[in-house]
C-alpha cells in the first residue's frame, strides 16, 4: 500500500533525525515556547515542548498534522472505492447478482475496510518503536497502545463517514467532496476555537479536538470523550450506511 510506504518512510526519516535533534533539545524547546499559545493548541502540542524523549518529537513532527491528513486520504478513498466506485464502474451490479444478501455484501466490504485501517494504523504506530529499536533509541512501548487506540478510532470515524456518503451516491467525486468538506470544516472550527474565547465551544464540533495524539503518546491518556464521540460516529454512520445500501435502488 502506497500510503503505508510513505508513512514508514516519514517515520524512518524522523526517527533517524531524532538523535541530532535530541542534542539540541533545549534550543528547539525554546523555539516552540516562542510561538503563540493558540498556534500550539491547534496542533495539540502545548504541553509537550521538550524533545528529550522520542515520543514528544514524533508527536509534533508526524501526528500533529501529517498523519491525520494521510488517514483522511486513506479513509475517504477506501470508503469511496468500496461502494460508490463500484456503482460508478458498474461492477456493483455484478456483485448484487450473486446469491448473497445485501446485508452480507455490505458487512463484508465494510469489515474489509476496517481490517485495512487496523493494519495501516498498527504499522504506522508500532513502526516507530521498531525503527527506534533498530537505531538503538530509547522509547516507551506501553504508550503506543494509547496512541494506537486513539488513532484507530479517529481513522474509523473518517472511514465510516466516507462509507455513509459512498452508499448515497453513484459518483465517488460527490462523496469525496462531502467527506473532505466536513473534515476540513471541522479543522477550521478547531482552529477558530483557539483564537477567541467566545468561540471556544466550537472545538466540541471537531474530530481534531477529540484526537489528541500528544496526550495519548506522551501522557498515556485516552479520554472517555474520545471513545464516546468517535464510537457514536462509527456506529451511527455505519448503521445508516447499511440501511441506505439495503434500501437503495441499484439497477441490475
Amino acid at each position: 500500500m502506497v500510503i503505508s510506504l510513505i508513512t514508514l518512510l516519514f517515520i524512518l526519516m524522523y526517527v533517524g533525525l531524532y538523535p541530532s535533534v535530541k542534542e539540541q533539545a533545549d534550543q528547539f524547546s525554546k523555539l516552540l515556547e516562542s510561538y503563540p499559545k493558540s498556534m500550539l493548541e491547534i496542533f495539540g502540542i502545548e504541553n509537550q515542548l521538550s524533545f528529550t524523549v522520542l515520543e514528544n518529537f514524533v508527536t509534533i513532527e508526524l501526528f500533529s498534522f501529517l498523519w491525520p491528513i494521510l488517514v483522511v486520504v486513506l479513509g475517504t478513498s477506501l470508503g469511496m472505492k468500496l461502494f460508490a466506485g463500484e456503482i460508478d464502474k458498474g461492477t456493483m451490479e455484478i456483485l448484487l447478482a450473486l446469491p448473497l444478501s445485501r446485508a452480507r455484501i455490505f458487512l463484508g466490504k465494510y469489515c474489509a475496510g476496517i481490517v485495512i485501517l487496523v493494519i495501516y494504523t498498527g504499522t504506522s504506530i508500532y513502526g516507530i518503536p521498531f525503527i527506534a529499536w533498530l537505531f538503538k533509541i530509547d522509547f516507551m512501548l506501553a504508550n503506543y497502545a494509547y496512541l494506537f487506540a486513539s488513532s484507530l478510532l479517529f481513522a474509523l470515524a473518517i472511514y465510516s463517514l466516507a462509507i455513509m456518503f459512498s452508499t448515497m451516491f453513484s459518483e465517488s467525486s460527490k462523496g469525496i467532496m462531502l467527506t473532505v468538506g466536513i473534515v476540513l470544516m471541522m479543522y477550521v472550527l478547531n482552529v477558530l476555537s483557539t483564537l477567541k474565547a467566545s468561540l471556544e465551544n466550537l472545538q466540541y464540533l471537531s474530530f481534531f479536538h477529540y484526537y489528541n495524539a500528544s496526550a495519548a503518546l506522551s501522557s498515556k491518556e485516552l479520554p472517555w470523550e474520545t471513545i464516546l464521540v468517535f464510537g457514536l460516529v462509527i456506529i451511527i454512520a455505519g448503521v445508516l450506511a447499511g440501511v441506505i445500501f439495503q434500501r437503495r435502488d441499484i439497477a441490475l
